[in-house]
């Protein structure tokens, strides 16, 4: 491998952990908030936000999903979200 194509790939790396840390920290509160508004605990949100990040990440991965409003308001609006709290 060319030294070229692996700062590139550290590049890449390092723009995506930037990028996801930056969801996190706009869509996360959200989702926190909401999952408590539905009676839910701190944990629950964790984990609900955690699963609909995956499922975000590999769509987008998979060019799977045209986006049309916010990453954050997407994440918010997952099924996942929803089926949260019973």
């Amino acid at each position: 491998m060319q030294v070229l194509e692996k700062i590139d790939q550290v590049q890449n790396r390092i723009e995506t952990e930037n990028a996801f840390e930056a969801l996190y920290e706009r869509a996360f509160p959200l989702v926190a908030k909401f999952v408590s508004n539905m009676n839910g605990s701190f944990q629950d949100a964790k984990d609900i936000f955690h699963d609909a990040l995956i499922i975000f990440y590999e769509k987008q991965v998979a060019n799977a999903i045209t986006i049309q409003v916010a990453d954050d308001i997407y994440i918010l609006a997952s099924p996942n979200i929803y089926g949260c709290a019973n």
